[in-house]
This record gives C-alpha cells, structure tokens and sequence, in this order.
C-alpha cells in the first residue's frame, strides 16, 4: 500500500487519540508503546499482501472475492474436485461478507460511542446525555453515510485527521 495510506489507517485506528490513553493506561509506557507498534506493523504487513493478491489477480477487488478463491484454489489442489472447490468458493465468500459486515458494524457503533464520550468530555457543562450525544454524532455522520465506497472515502480521511 502507499506509505501515506497505511499513516493514515494508523492514525485513525491505532493511534486514535481516544484510544491511547486507555491503551497506554492497561499496558503502561513500555507495553502501550510495543502494542501500537505490533498494530502498525500488521496493519502495514496485511495492507502489502491485500495489495500483491490484488496486483497478481485485479478481479479480486472485495475480501469476501479474494477469500472465496483462496478456498477455491486451496481445496481443488488438495481434492481435485472441482465441485467442491466450487462449494468452498461459496461458502467462503459468504463467510467473509458476515464476517466483513459484523467488523464493519461493530466499529461503526464504536467509532460513534468513542466521538459521543469525546464530545462529552469536550463540553462537561452540557446539559446533554450520552443518548443525545449519540443522536448528535449519527446526525453529523449521514453526510459520510452517503459516500459509495471505501476508496471512495480516503478523501475524508485526510480532513478527519487534521
């Protein structure tokens, strides 16, 4: 991946400032530090082969593509039947999609806690509770709702950072 893609995938979901401190907190300077270091690194490491599976194959654009024919491939060798390896193709496709979607959710759901705690704290005499906060933060993310894609949303990323 481009150098400045992984930054920014650090910066938003490893170092993200709310975050840290409870990282740092749990682990202490020392552990909190070599965590978010193991965190860059795999992100940079699994970024790198998403990117050479996709060069070697650019029909494999989506996960759920790229895992349905790592099983299809995986068990044809290792049977030689062709209608399994089809199954296999199947069932790891849908796998990766509940799989896909379930990561996607529940980072949602976190992603919007974290902002309503962080909105909380930056105005502590609002006389506002976290369900309102919640509601404010949803309101503030439909714009980024609408965008098609994740490709589509690295511009974003870039604004949210700074």
């Amino acid at each position: 991946p481009p150098p400045w893609n992984a930054t920014l995938n650090n910066i938003m979901y490893i170092a993200s400032p709310l975050a840290m401190p409870a990282t740092l907190a749990a682990g202490g300077w020392f552990f909190g530090n070599v965590w978010f270091v193991y965190c860059a690194a795999c992100t940079y490491w699994t970024g790198t082969i998403i990117g050479k599976v996709f060069n070697a194959h650019p029909a494999l654009t989506t996960y759920p593509a790229m895992v349905g024919e790592a099983l299809h491939a995986r068990c044809y060798a290792a049977t030689g039947d062709a209608t399994a390896a089809r199954e296999h193709r199947r069932r790891g496709k849908r796998a990766a999609k509940a799989l896909q979607f379930t990561t996607f959710y529940l980072d949602t759901v976190t992603q919007i806690i974290f902002i309503a705690q962080y909105l909380g704290q930056l105005a502590p005499r609002a006389k506002v509770c976290q369900s309102t906060w919640l509601f404010i933060v949803w309101l503030m993310v439909i714009p980024v709702m609408q965008i098609p894609t994740f490709h589509a949303s690295r511009w974003v990323i870039v604004p949210a950072v700074t």
